[in-house]
């Protein structure tokens, strides 16, 4: 896949972590859940805890590989 910031509709949907991006620019690792069919952070859903309102992201980016051993 390209680097750079992609449309959310080009988004992997097969459980791959990605970065995603909010519309006000909150960037979280996360990725898609089929069962529940929306997007879930790396250790919670994507909801807002206040109000449970769902964030949909706007954008995503792949994750950077791994710094190699020292």
């Amino acid at each position: 896949m390209g680097g750079g910031w992609q449309p959310i509709s080009t988004a992997p949907r097969d459980g791959t972590f990605i970065l995603l991006v909010e519309s006000d620019g909150v960037v979280r690792q996360g990725r898609y859940v089929n069962d529940a069919c929306r997007w879930f952070e790396l250790n919670a859903d994507w909801t807002d805890s206040w109000d449970g309102e769902i964030y949909q992201p706007t954008h995503w980016m792949s994750l950077p590989d791994p710094p190699e051993a020292a």
